[in-house]
């Protein structure tokens, strides 16, 4: 049980000290390095085509929702007015 405690504590001391400006900026210019050193990891390759037909399809059902919901609630708002 004593040992779990410390493993939670010691967790904890780590994330707070992660938090830290200078270990934040010593993680970016790591990070920064690996980008220079090899931009191919980094770099997202051009999605296939089925994912880019799934993103309109969704894109598009999302805007058509959307706009429905706008024009109902515009509709309630405009009867609500003249009554």
């Amino acid at each position: 049980m004593a040992l779990m405690l410390g493993g939670v504590g010691f967790a904890i001391y780590r994330s707070r000290k992660r938090e830290e400006l200078p270990q934040k900026a010593k993680r970016l210019r790591i990070a920064f390095r690996r980008a220079v050193q090899e931009p191919e990891k980094v770099a997202r390759a051009e999605p296939p085509v089925w994912q880019k037909m799934a993103a309109a399809v969704g894109t598009t059902i999302a805007v058509s929702l959307a706009k429905k919901m706008v024009e109902r609630s515009w509709n309630r708002t405009v009867e609500a007015g003249r009554a």
